[in-house]
């Protein structure tokens, strides 16, 4: 009987493994309303303006995953900087909030730092598209923490800043530190050649985020804290994804034919 659960896993693995192999053919059959066929054909307005949305799911035939991409629609209303303020501040003697140490992840930062965060979200601001800008101004700087962040930025210095308006509601911000893209000593090995010099790394992540989502995030900016470059986003706005290692094989399927249509 020992042998069957080893027995059991391999057989899984190889079940996985033909299912990765027919996810990578349904991606080159994928035919829906995104397909890259399609958008060569529209006017170049048209095809700048496509919009991806949850109706790519009938366009993909993609029923086995329409379950696992409503609970994490779902989620991603709930991931607000509203929630994640209600959850991480606390009420101050004046009337205002302010952060609540919960270390190693979250701590507050002290006075000078957090002043020099504050002043910073000045040069943000003409990053921004002026439209922004009287939304904005009814909100002033409450607090500043310092906020540990994932695995892939390990080492870079990000901030959370807590904003609220007129009327006490909240809006955090992510200040985090932008470095020089880590493709960048393999470009010559790879034959490109040598990219014009980076006057900002923060402008450089923003332009490219910019360039390549249809609908990107409205408080992307950036700006300089101390002589580092750093990029500026709104916390929790509404993100979120899918694991493909937790999908079923028919999920996989579907995940697959999708990412083609995309």
């Amino acid at each position: 009987s020992g042998s069957r659960p080893h027995s059991s896993s391999r057989g899984a693995r190889r079940g996985r493994a033909r299912t990765c192999a027919r996810t990578r053919r349904a991606m080159r059959r994928a035919r829906t309303f995104f397909s890259m066929r399609l958008l060569a054909k529209l006017p170049a307005f048209d095809a700048w303006h496509a919009v991806a949305d949850e109706s790519l799911v009938s366009h993909a035939d993609a029923k086995d995953l329409a379950g696992t991409l409503a609970r994490v629609a779902a989620k991603a209303r709930r991931n607000t900087s509203a929630r994640f303020a209600a959850r991480s501040t606390e009420a101050t003697p004046d009337g205002g909030r302010r952060f609540v140490d919960a270390p190693p992840v979250l701590r507050r930062v002290g006075d000078a730092e957090a002043a020099a965060v504050a002043r910073a979200l000045g040069d943000w601001l003409p990053t921004l598209a002026e439209d922004r800008l009287p939304l904005l101004a009814r909100y002033a700087v409450h607090d500043v923490a310092f906020r540990v962040v994932g695995t892939g930025s390990v080492g870079t210095r990000a901030y959370v800043v807590l904003l609220l308006d007129h009327r006490g509601e909240p809006l955090v911000l992510q200040v985090k530190e932008a470095r020089p893209s880590v493709l960048l000593p393999h470009l010559a090995t790879a034959g490109f050649p040598p990219p014009e010099p980076v006057t900002h790394e923060g402008r450089r992540v923003v332009l490219g985020q910019r360039r390549m989502q249809v609908v990107s995030d409205h408080l992307l900016g950036w700006t300089t804290i101390d002589e580092r470059p750093y990029q500026v986003r709104q916390f929790r706005n509404r993100k979120g994804s899918v694991d493909p290692v937790s999908l079923e094989p028919a999920e996989l399927d579907d995940y697959a034919r999708m990412t083609g249509a995309l």
